[in-house]
């Protein structure tokens, strides 16, 4: 959380996010942090996205692709996008992931949306590969054309 300042979401990811982030104050640092990032979402449905007692969001409704180029482009912290698997897909085509940070839990879930689908690859550079008391492990990927 201290390495971001901003989080992209999508509309449904959002709507999961909102119902329990802004009341949880049982999370302590953590929840106080997520809380307080510059938050937008991209839909084209929603016609706002407030976030509680804090800061609502900001909806990113035309061109998001275009909007989120010259977010990356402000000086800051790193931006995190968290689920949002449709707008993942848009970000992967459009070049504008830097790194993709996959946390594998211990759980089976049995049904889901694979994050690399279709025909064509991703060819990714293993960054770093670290364990977890709990099992879980984090892997960070960098896409190669980003190594050149």
């Amino acid at each position: 959380m201290d390495s971001i300042d901003t989080m992209i979401l999508g509309a449904n990811t959002y709507k999961m996010f909102v119902s329990y982030w802004p009341e949880a104050t049982q999370e302590g640092a953590f929840g106080e942090k997520l809380n307080s990032l510059s938050k937008y979402v991209v839909s084209s449905t929603l016609e706002d996205a407030p976030w509680g007692k804090w800061e609502g969001a900001e909806l990113i409704s035309n061109k998001p692709m275009e909007a989120i180029a010259k977010l990356k482009q402000k000086s800051g912290k790193d931006i995190v996008v968290w689920g949002s698997l449709t707008l993942a897909e848009s970000l992967m085509k459009d070049g504008l992931i830097d790194e993709y940070q996959l946390w594998v839990c211990p759980i089976v879930l049995g049904k889901g949306k694979p994050l690399f689908a279709g025909d064509s690859t991703l060819p990714l550079t293993l960054l770093e590969a670290k364990t977890y008391d709990a099992g879980m492990v984090l892997l960070r990927y960098q896409p190669d054309e980003k190594n050149k």
